[in-house]
């Protein structure tokens, strides 16, 4: 996914007054990984969640790596409740993956933070209010998803 396929993806959801929601996940102390097994097992693991990402998704959601082990997920058409449950099923699917055959001893996790895009938000915004939970789920303790309280209800259409 190129960047600018998300102003596209706002413009669409505000024209249709339709849900989008963000995913903005990190993979767990890999600064860890890449210091107890070397970078290449970290390139090696960071290819395999990008992998397992593109499986989970819907082929209308867009996945991108947003840092070096941070992913931003879009999710066209996709209320907080259901972008919590996909997030879950991404979660779940790398916590419970064997790892083993890259390094002895290497188990992966992912802490993720979900908001749903207010009509006429600023991207800006809304990643940053995605990655103010992913904040709070590492700070929490790690390998679990924060979703975003203070999400006000959408206004009705007048």
């Amino acid at each position: 996914l190129l960047t600018q396929d998300i102003p596209h993806l706002c413009k669409q959801a505000d024209l249709r007054n339709e849900s989008l929601s963000c995913i903005f996940l990190d993979v767990d102390h890999f600064k860890a990984v890449n210091d107890t097994w070397g970078h290449t097992v970290g390139d090696r693991v960071l290819q395999r969640i990008a992998h397992q990402l593109q499986a989970v998704i819907r082929d209308n959601d867009r996945a991108i790596r947003y840092g070096g082990e941070e992913f931003l997920i879009v999710l066209p058409h996709t209320s907080l409740a259901n972008a919590h449950r996909i997030a879950e099923r991404m979660r779940t699917s790398i916590a419970e993956r064997k790892w083993s055959d890259l390094a002895d001893n290497l188990s992966i996790t992912i802490s993720a933070g979900i908001a749903q895009r207010l009509k006429g938000e600023n991207i800006s915004a809304w990643v940053q209010r995605a990655d103010a939970q992913l904040y709070r789920a590492k700070t929490g303790g790690r390998n679990q998803i924060c979703v975003d309280p203070k999400h006000p209800k959408r206004p009705a259409p007048q």
